[in-house]
């Protein structure tokens, strides 16, 4: 199951160790036992794109989210990020998407992208993070309290 790889946390000096972690460990048995039972997890392959794509030297921006897209094929492991193009059957952006640019065009007076792939964003050092990694099909909220703060808000109390 490639949910957890250290590789993409290269960029990110110590923060890599912490898939050693017991806390992470657990999130990770956690995970697998769920995908295992049959549970439809998201994003599917790529839960650190985030840390891979915006290196710790890079950020510029930090913008969080609660947690990825619950709908199949919308979670990219950027927050509030869709793929381009939406997958088959999905016909407008996620409405938290669609506020972002219209506060882009009301604020900077720039038309929205036509994409909904934040990906550049993320290569040029804004940091999508959401503060809980994973989520279950069509259960927004489903993983919080699984683990993820730990990580994504260095909360001890959630670990």
């Amino acid at each position: 199951m490639p949910l957890l790889n250290a590789n993409d946390l290269s960029g990110w000096g110590p923060l890599a160790g912490e898939l050693e972690q017991p806390y992470m460990q657990k999130v990770y048995a956690i995970l697998r036992h769920r995908k295992d039972s049959g549970e439809a997890i998201y994003p599917e392959d790529d839960v650190f794109a985030a840390f891979r794509l915006t290196k710790l030297k890079d950020v510029r921006v930090v913008i969080v989210g609660q947690d990825p897209y619950s709908t199949c094929g919308l979670a990219t492991g950027l927050a509030f990020s869709v793929p381009d193009p939406l997958p088959t059957g999905q016909r407008r952006r996620p409405p938290s998407l669609a506020r972002i640019y219209t506060a882009i065009e009301t604020d900077l007076g720039k038309p929205p992208r036509r994409t909904g792939d934040l990906g550049p964003w993320a290569c040029r050092g804004v940091l999508l993070l959401n503060a809980v990694l994973t989520v279950a099909k069509d259960e927004p909220g489903s993983h919080e309290g699984l683990g993820w703060e730990c990580f994504t808000n260095r909360d001890p109390a959630r670990c």
